[in-house]
């Protein structure tokens, strides 16, 4: 698994913010979880005794959440669509875990972590792991959306690196035009890095009137401003993660960070990517793409017992596959990830 970067250190402050059994602070972030609702709410503690929300707060922090479609089912991360929540402090920060059915769950997970070889600057850590304890192959696919409020006083909205500032609906594809999108004010921002390092890149972010990307499936109509009949001048930000198809008994692992600044001045993002990338260890387990776009997430399970009788049946498979007139190019891909984990875990036993 990748390594996280630090420890946590766990406070209760008696201020008017979201109750919550999981509530941590560190490095200027504090996070409240609340298993009741499922809202996760997110302040800045940096230079102030009182948080200062990050995302919108009315009604305890609910129009941010994650949504999950599974199989063409809808779940969204909140009471009314989860069985079962459970919130707690855990080892680096703190997480909340919700079951969407007996053999599915989903971990959200967010852990302060340094952003700067010095220490004087953190970044908030947010993983999401789906797990298929079933005996069924699931196709998911992972939504955010972030309730942003910061840049709504703004002449803009959000701003992107080289851009004078975002303040009507866009969208950006995959292979994203922008490795980070900022909502920001004149006195907090809240940086979403989308791309670098260990981040798991989108295949899709929609920055929009609240009311509309709420819904799934909502076409995109660039240009259209931040007005809705209900809800005027109310942006968010809502990221799409490729569809990833889980065998049995495996889970998929999401990851992005949070950077925050102040008074007028974005985080520098590239030392703490440099950072990262520095530190950055190999997943225990074996992924790929396949042609349609869709991630595969297989598992130690479907690999075998590895010796150097398996490891030569392999080999010969990707040749035969790569010079038979009939290529499978979603199997050759399967069987060159799994090659990948193999030597990469020689190498890490050779270290």
């Amino acid at each position: 698994m990748r390594r996280l970067l630090t420890g946590i250190c766990a406070a209760v402050l008696s201020l008017p913010v979201l109750a919550a059994p999981a509530d941590v602070s560190r490095g200027g972030f504090r996070v409240a979880l609340n298993d009741k609702t499922g809202a996760f709410a997110l302040y800045s503690m940096l230079e102030t005794a009182r948080p200062v929300p990050l995302l919108a707060s009315y009604d305890n922090f609910s129009g941010s959440y994650f949504s999950l479609l599974v199989n063409g089912s809808l779940y969204q991360l909140n009471r009314n669509a989860v069985s079962d929540m459970a919130a707690r402090v855990s080892a680096g920060g703190a997480e909340m875990q919700y079951a969407l059915t007996d053999d599915l769950s989903v971990l959200l997970s967010f852990v302060p972590v340094p952003a700067s070889l010095d220490g004087a600057l953190y970044a908030l850590c947010v993983d999401i792991m789906v797990e298929n304890r079933s005996d069924e192959v699931r196709e998911i696919e992972l939504r955010c959306l972030l309730d942003t409020y910061l840049g709504e006083n703004t002449a803009h909205h959000f701003i992107t690196p080289g851009s004078m500032g975002i303040s009507s609906e866009t969208q950006f594809s995959a292979p994203l035009e922008t490795p980070w999108i900022a909502s920001a004010g004149t006195e907090r921002s809240l940086l979403v890095l989308l791309s670098g390092a260990d981040v798991t890149e989108p295949r899709q972010v929609v920055l929009g009137n609240k009311d509309f990307i709420a819904r799934w499936k909502e076409p995109v109509r660039e240009g259209r401003p931040f007005d809705a009949l209900q809800s005027y001048n109310n942006s968010a930000m809502a990221i799409y993660w490729p569809v990833t198809v889980l065998n049995p008994q495996t889970q998929s692992h999401t990851r992005f960070y949070l950077l925050q600044g102040k008074n007028g001045v974005l985080p520098d993002v590239q030392p703490f990517l440099d950072m990262i990338a520095a530190s950055e260890s190999a997943d225990e387990q074996l992924s790929y793409t396949d042609s349609q776009g869709r991630t595969h997430v297989l598992g130690i399970a479907d690999m075998g017992s590895v010796d150097l009788q398996y490891l030569r049946d392999l080999l010969d498979r990707i040749q035969i596959l790569e010079t038979s007139g009939a290529l499978d190019r979603d199997e050759t891909l399967k069987l060159i990830a799994e090659l990948d984990m193999i030597l990469e875990r020689i190498r890490r036993q050779q270290e």
